[in-house]
């Protein structure tokens, strides 16, 4: 007993392995979700420009270090930029989190978001050697949203709110869910749509060209994702308002909701405009990082109403 005592004297702890991560982490955290909210922003312009061979090697760019002063090759390659700064950035919350905060609330989905990451790299440079095959490059934005939700949900759950309980969070947590995997649909069916180059075949809204019903396959292509995105609409919405009704318990749930609500009429309404304005460049990157948006606001959505580190369970 005397030998503890004076060791621990002796010898202060100099690593502190807390449950609740500091200011720092979060602020860190925060940073690295919005650069992966510009990256994914980037990767649309690279889209909508026609930019995705602009560095037709990897990872160099036509096997320099530096891009050639051409549009194309500088947009690809800032995308790049962006994308190893966030590497970087998440690579060093991963090690931090495991180093100073075991909480698994806090390592668990920071450490998988590193996971996704990886992968992510190598669907990255296989959609440039491959030539931009529309079913890979989904894939990389599929696998960039996750990247996205889960520093989200690190993020919430790396602070400790209260929780719904009983009935009402049963029901939330399905709505949320249903929610966040009909708008990954979505998103996903919108990147094919626009792979496959049909992004503009139905120049009016909402129905196509030629009516309510369409006349081809490739018309009906675009039009499936249309149905997919008004019918998650009124799921969105409604997980919204019932999420409103829990304000009284958790002030952060009803502002996160009404969030939703205004981020899903926006993105309806940014869709719409893609026919209305001609498939401008601007719109078409809005409608991608609107969605992108409304991702992340059903994510955090769950992450209050599942946070582990709910005082109601306490830390784990």
């Amino acid at each position: 007993m005397i030998w503890k005592t004076v060791t621990r004297l002796s010898f202060p702890r100099r690593i502190s392995h807390t449950t609740h991560p500091g200011k720092g982490f979060r602020v860190t955290l925060i940073i690295t979700a919005f650069i992966t909210f510009v990256l994914i922003s980037l990767g649309g312009v690279v889209r909508v420009t026609e930019s995705g061979l602009g560095c037709p090697d990897w990872p160099m760019c036509y096997g320099e270090i530096v891009p050639p002063g051409e549009m194309h090759a500088l947009i690809e390659f800032s995308h790049r930029v962006t994308a190893s700064l966030v590497a970087c950035l998440a690579v060093g919350l991963a090690v931090f989190a495991w180093y100073r905060h075991r909480s698994h609330a806090v390592t668990f989905p920071i450490t998988l978001a590193l996971c996704v990451l990886v992968f992510q790299i190598v669907l990255g440079a296989i959609t440039v050697l491959q030539e931009l095959p529309p079913t890979i490059v989904t894939a990389h934005l599929g696998l960039a949203e996750l990247f996205w939700s889960l520093l989200l949900i690190t993020l919430v759950w790396s602070q400790p709110v209260n929780r719904v309980s009983g009935s009402e969070s049963i029901i939330l947590t399905r709505l949320a869910v249903l929610s966040i995997l009909g708008i990954f649909l979505v998103l996903l069916s919108g990147s094919y749509v626009v792979g496959r180059g049909l992004g503009a075949v139905c120049p009016d809204w909402p129905h196509c060209a030629d009516g309510l019903i369409p006349s081809s396959n490739l018309l009906w292509v675009h039009m499936i994702h249309r149905i997919l995105a008004g019918a998650i609409g009124f799921l969105v919405i409604a997980t919204g308002l019932v999420g409103l009704k829990q304000h009284h318990i958790i002030p952060s749930l009803g502002l996160t909701s009404l969030m939703v609500i205004f981020v899903m009429i926006s993105q309806t309404m940014i869709g719409a405009a893609n026919p209305w304005f001609g498939f401008s460049s601007f719109v078409r990157v809005a409608h991608l990082s609107m969605a992108t948006a409304l991702l992340g606001t059903l994510v955090v959505f769950l992450g209050i109403i599942t946070n582990p580190n709910s005082p109601l369970r306490g830390y784990k």
